[in-house]
């Protein structure tokens, strides 16, 4: 038998430009970094355009002979930056057929290199201004949804995370000039407050944001984005270093605070309203 050692596969390019990575051998042993579990990879089941599926199994507690492979694992390929400047492009799309081009965006940037690309210093303060022009109350209702989204998820990596910081105050003032919000576009508003919350709870300069989380805390007629307006409610309260101005902003807002006082009792066996109830109970005790 030759001693000489295997040379790596190299990694393979797509017709469209993007890297393939290299085939992963069978029974290669993998390590999850987010559920924090090794997996042995098993055959592969196809290539995609942005990466291989394999079969999988977990590493601990399976045979390493006739193994099955109930789980399935995706290698996603390398990028190729030519896509990002093509994102930009469509960007640029009239309004009306701009909804798709937003919701790719949004799960693209949830990747740190594609976020710090789109939220650079060259591209990114511009790109958010645009954001903020899709939230006036004249604009689509999907647009001004997918928007907030996007901006939600610009705090995936810190490129995002700073530049939307930045932009604070305009972005409480069009939450705040929201005038028809569905479900979802709740959802998104609540979420995005929460993010800032959670930036800035502890900033001496918040009175904005408490102003328009109580502001759309008595609009929202969603159960999982008043949850979530509380909660952003809840972290100012609890970390802010001026917390009495917050305290009696909640007091003098009289539908909120009897609501508060009402979800306190409430005894549900709903698990939504439930955890309304338990996060209405907080507050109360912060006040």
């Amino acid at each position: 038998m030759s001693g000489r050692a295997k040379k790596a596969s190299a990694p393979r390019k797509k017709a469209n430009g993007y890297k393939m990575p290299a085939p992963i051998p069978l029974g290669e042993v993998i390590h999850d970094t987010i559920a924090k579990k090794k997996w042995r990879i098993g055959p592969s089941i196809g290539v995609g355009g942005f990466g291989e599926i394999y079969s999988a199994c977990e590493h601990e507690g399976s045979p390493k002979k006739g193994a099955n492979y109930p789980y399935v694992v995706k290698i996603n390929s390398s990028f190729n930056p030519d896509t990002i400047s093509l994102l930009k492009k469509m960007l640029e799309w009239p309004k009306e057929i701009l909804f798709p081009v937003l919701d790719v965006t949004r799960l693209a940037i949830r990747r740190k290199d594609i976020n710090g690309q789109i939220f650079d210093t060259t591209y990114g303060p511009n790109f958010v201004k645009y954001l903020l022009s899709l939230l006036n109350p004249d604009n689509l209702a999907a647009n001004q949804m997918l928007a907030m989204r996007v901006l939600v998820n610009a705090f995936s990596d810190l490129a995002g995370e700073m530049l939307v910081l930045a932009a604070r105050e305009s972005l409480v003032h069009c939450i705040i000039c929201l005038t028809h919000l569905n479900n979802n576009a709740q959802i998104a508003a609540a979420s995005l407050l929460l993010n800032l919350s959670v930036a800035l709870a502890q900033q001496p300069d918040i009175a904005e944001l408490v102003d328009c989380i109580l502001h759309l805390l008595n609009r929202l007629t969603d159960n999982e984005a008043y949850f979530r307006g509380l909660v952003a409610l809840g972290t100012l309260l609890a970390e802010s270093p001026q917390k009495l101005p917050i305290q009696t902003k909640i007091v003098s807002n009289t539908q909120l605070h009897n609501r508060l006082k009402k979800d306190c009792n409430n005894s549900t066996s709903d698990a939504n309203l439930k955890k309304i109830s338990m996060c209405s109970q907080e507050i109360i005790k912060l006040l």
